[in-house]
């Protein structure tokens, strides 16, 4: 397993399946317009990849509850939405020793509170 793997399963909205299911997503950037209407043609667009991640997403967020592939996990779940985004670097900001530990645990340096901010630090 890689760094990242490690440390989004650390997410307590994100966990990892023992059986692999069917990605939930869509390859949108190959699906035409009616696609989003007509729920027969989305399906012909679905994602082909193996599902490895159970993600619960906030009731106010665009993405939807599912399981989902490595890609959209990252791209469509966790970071496609503000308000998902926001949570995950609330989350990581907390959780700063957490990620640090499965940081050591890959080789990796450690990280402070500042690496999961917006803010540009000055001395």
């Amino acid at each position: 397993m890689t760094y990242r793997t490690d440390a989004v399963e650390l997410l307590p909205w994100v966990r990892r399946l023992a059986v692999t299911l069917r990605c939930d997503g869509y390859r949108w950037s190959s699906a035409p317009l009616r696609a989003a209407r007509d729920p027969e043609v989305r399906e012909h667009y679905r994602c082909r990849g193996r599902a490895r991640w159970q993600f619960t997403a906030l009731p106010r967020s665009a993405p939807r509850t599912g399981a989902y592939c490595w890609s959209h996990l990252v791209h469509a779940a966790i970071h496609g939405d503000m308000i998902e985004s926001d949570r995950a670097q609330r989350w990581f900001t907390r959780h700063v020793a957490e990620v640090n530990a499965v940081r050591v645990r890959h080789g990796l340096s450690r990280v402070s509170e500042l690496y999961f901010t917006n803010r540009e630090v000055r001395p």
